[in-house]
């Protein structure tokens, strides 16, 4: 069983920045940083259920998905004209074309390996949050080759994370239910997967055990270590960049008591699925 694709997820605010920036220092490793090809309005998820067509899906791709898959590579430190060699417009363009519409799983299959494949480097990973909620279909995908990598975090530590950001729910309700949401399509959606399929991580232990956490990340993708890439990984999680317990000066004690109430089945069942050792 060889990995062919790489996926980091989670609900946002959770970890998978972090771990996405260890992989983005791997010199063999191309780092796509939320290019929200799978879950968007339009995306392929969308498109390999029926609910939009392939015209639709082309049509958004070349808008909203060509400025995020870009906008993401210059984030990661890419110069335009590395972008540009690889994901000019009209080679975008190209791939979409061979697209037929026949077989929607194959066509979604062939073009994601196609884009993430033009970055000519050995190993490619797509960190976007909510590509957890379709995990069945990426499974559907790829099968076997598939690897993903699902970071959890203390929910009240994710809703005090989200207060200062300009997107995600604001207020304590409304996070409950977004998280529901998605945590709860997560755990529908692994029950299609096999577990040698998935790795759960927890974002503390991620970043306070750093030294053996992401090397597991890489054995799990399937990614060797470089010389001295593992020190160079230290620079991208440092334990202070934890925050563990920040909902304690953030939330007060009926929203902490909200948040646990009705996110904490779902994290404790996440929890139990977490991959140690």
């Amino acid at each position: 069983m060889t990995a062919t694709a790489r996926f980091i997820g989670g609900t946002g605010r959770c970890g998978t920045a972090a771990l996405g920036e260890a992989f983005n220092r791997h010199p063999k490793t191309i780092y796509f940083r939320e290019p929200r090809i799978v879950p968007d309005p339009g995306g392929l998820a969308v498109y390999v259920r029926g609910v939009v067509t392939l015209e639709r899906f082309k049509a958004a791709m070349l808008s909203d998905g060509y400025r995020d898959l870009t906008m993401g590579l210059a984030e990661n430190g890419l110069g335009h004209d590395e972008i540009q060699a690889a994901y000019a417009w009209k080679d975008v363009e190209r791939l979409l074309d061979a697209m037929t519409g026949i077989d929607r799983i194959e066509d979604a299959r062939r073009f994601l390996l196609a884009l993430f494949g033009r970055a000519g480097k050995p190993y490619w990973v797509d960190k976007t949050p909510h590509t957890v909620r379709y995990v069945d279909l990426l499974y559907q995908m790829f099968g076997e080759g598939l690897r993903y990598i699902h970071l959890i975090r203390e929910p009240r530590d994710v809703v005090s994370s989200l207060k200062p950001c300009s997107w995600g729910p604001k207020g304590v309700d409304r996070f409950c239910t977004w998280y529901e949401a998605i945590m709860g399509d997560a755990r529908q959606a692994y029950g299609q997967v096999p577990p040698e399929c998935y790795l759960v991580l927890e974002m503390e232990e991620m970043v306070q055990q750093s030294h053996s956490v992401v090397p597991r990340a890489f054995d799990f993708f399937e990614i060797p270590a470089e010389p001295g890439w593992l020190f160079d990984v230290a620079k991208a999680i440092r334990p202070s960049d934890a925050h563990v317990g920040r909902y304690v000066d953030d939330l007060s004690r009926k929203e902490q008591r909200e948040v646990s109430e009705r996110c904490r089945p779902l994290y404790l069942w996440w929890k139990g699925k977490a991959n140690h050792g």
